[in-house]
């Protein structure tokens, strides 16, 4: 059986901020930083455009699996629903993963909620959690004043996850 692991997004109403809280975060998990799986920081620009920072830790950027689910959020921000898809599948190919965010495990109030919830000139910090660490994770973002939005993974796309961080590892 797999761990379970949650997606965590944490929205913040500036462009920077998202990469100064994860910061701050990694610091305050220093002595536990297995629980942070994967993780990136995504900037909403003015036009709608979404960048994606791999914020370097971990080993926490790259990988095929991970590519699909940032994919998939960034698709959804920049171009709704259909966006997802078609993002999804632009991060990365695996086979009946990317057909909907559905099929990532995604609930779809979750989806619209973090649509609406992050507008031009903001950011946020996107992170894959062992399900553990939800409520201390989850309580360290809203002390920095970060929208939150959590979705549990479904096992399977949980244990392509994990199976593909093994193999970033290796290389």
């Amino acid at each position: 059986m797999v761990d379970p692991l949650e997606m965590v997004v944490a929205v913040y109403p500036e462009e920077q901020r998202a990469a100064e809280v994860y910061r701050e975060l990694q610091a305050e998990l220093k002595d536990a930083p297995e629980d942070i799986r994967r993780a990136a920081i995504l900037v909403k620009k003015n036009q709608g455009e979404v960048l994606v920072q791999d914020p370097g830790q971990l080993g926490t950027g790259g990988g095929t699996v991970f590519g699909t689910l940032l994919g998939a959020v960034v698709g959804l921000l920049a171009g709704g629903p259909a966006g997802a898809v078609v993002g999804g599948a632009a991060g990365g190919v695996t086979g009946g993963v990317t057909s909907s965010g559905n099929n990532l495990g995604f609930n779809p109030q979750t989806l619209e909620g973090l649509k609406e919830g992050m507008p031009v000139n903001s950011s946020a910090i996107l992170l894959v959690i062992e399900r553990k660490s939800l409520d201390g994770v989850r309580q360290k973002l809203v002390q920095y004043q970060g929208k939150i939005y959590d979705q549990s993974l479904n096992e399977s796309f949980a244990s392509q996850l994990l199976k593909d961080r093994d193999t970033d590892a290796e290389e």
